[in-house]
C-alpha cells in the first residue's frame, strides 16, 4: 500500500532527527498508539459530520486545524485515556494534513484564497477517509478542485478578492456549498469545479474583449491623431498662400478642421 509505505518512510526519517528540529505542525501524530479503545472509521466520519455542521462561521485565519481537531475529538470522552484510531486512518490524517500545510504555506497564494481552501479541510479529510485515491490519484475531483482554487489564488491578489470579482465570488460560493452539504459524494467537488471553470472562462472572455477594445481604441486614437496632423498641415499650406482675415483662418483651423478630419477618416487622403 503506497500510503503505508510513504508514512512509514516519513516516520522512519523523523525518528532519525534530533528532537525539536521539526516544526510541530509537521510532526507526525500517533493516534493509533493512544491508550483508549479504537474509534472505527465509521465513528470517526460520524463525528466529523457533527463538527462540520457546527462550523457555521468561516475562519478568520488560514490555518491547518486538522490535527488539533482530531486530537480534541479523541480526548473528548476520556481526556486521561484518549481513544485511538486505526493505523490507516492515522496515516491518512497525517498525509491530508501535510497536503493542506503545503498549500497554506505557499506565499504565492493570496490570503483570501487560502481562507477559502482552509474551509474545505473537513470535507476533504472525510473524502480521503472514504476514498483513499484522494492521495494517490491527481485526478481525484477533490484534489482537482483544491489545485484549481490554489492556482486562481496565485493570480488573484487580496485587493481583488471581494464580491466584485467573478472568480473569487464563484470560489466562495463553492466552498460554502461543500462545507454545508458534503455528505460523502465526490460529485459535489465536480460540480464546484465546473462552477469555477465557468467563472474563469467568462473572466477570460471578458478580459479578451476588454483587451481587444483597448487595442481598437488605441488604434483609433493613433489614426485620429495622424488624420488631424495631415489635415492641419494641408490647411496651413493652403492658407499660407492666401490673404484671408484672421477670423476666417481661426474658423478653418478649428471648427472646419474637425469636419475635414472626419472626411479624411471616412474617405482617406
Amino acid at each position: 500500500n503506497n500510503i503505508v509505505y510513504l508514512i512509514s518512510a516519513l516516520r522512519n526519517k523523523s525518528s532519525q532527527l534530533e528532537p525539536g528540529t521539526i516544526d510541530d505542525r509537521y510532526a507526525l501524530t500517533n493516534y493509533s498508539h493512544f491508550a483508549g479503545p479504537t474509534m472505527s472509521t465509521t465513528e470517526l466520519l460520524s463525528n466529523l459530520v457533527g463538527i462540520q455542521e457546527a462550523q457555521t462561521e468561516p475562519q478568520k485565519n488560514p490555518i491547518n486545524f486538522l490535527k488539533k481537531m482530531v486530537g480534541a475529538l479523541l480526548s473528548k470522552n476520556t481526556p486521561s485515556k484518549p481513544e485511538a484510531l486505526t493505523e490507516i486512518d492515522d496515516n491518512l490524517i497525517n498525509l491530508v494534513s501535510m497536503f493542506f500545510d503545503f498549500i497554506l504555506d505557499d506565499k504565492n497564494i493570496s490570503t483570501a484564497i487560502k481562507l477559502q481552501i482552509s474551509r474545505l479541510q473537513i470535507p476533504i479529510l472525510k473524502s480521503a477517509l472514504i476514498d483513499h485515491s484522494f492521495l494517490s490519484s491527481p485526478n481525484h475531483p477533490g484534489r482537482l478542485l483544491i489545485n484549481t482554487i490554489a492556482s486562481a489564488g496565485i493570480s488573484l491578489d487580496d485587493a481583488r478578492a471581494s464580491n466584485k470579482d467573478r472568480i473569487y465570488r464563484a470560489i466562495e460560493e463553492v466552498t460554502e456549498n461543500i462545507n454545508a452539504n458534503y455528505k460523502g459524494e465526490d460529485s459535489i467537488f465536480r460540480d464546484g469545479l465546473a462552477i469555477i471553470h465557468e467563472a474563469m472562462s467568462k473572466e477570460a472572455r471578458k478580459s479578451s474583449v476588454i483587451e481587444r477594445r483597448t487595442s481598437q481604441a488605441e488604434a483609433g486614437r493613433a489614426k485620429l491623431k495622424h488624420a488631424r496632423a495631415v489635415v492641419r498641415k494641408l490647411l496651413i499650406e493652403k492658407l499660407s498662400d492666401t490673404n484671408v482675415p484672421s477670423e476666417v483662418k481661426n474658423f478653418l483651423t478649428s471648427t472646419w478642421l474637425n469636419v475635414l478630419v472626419m472626411t479624411h477618416l471616412k474617405k482617406g487622403e
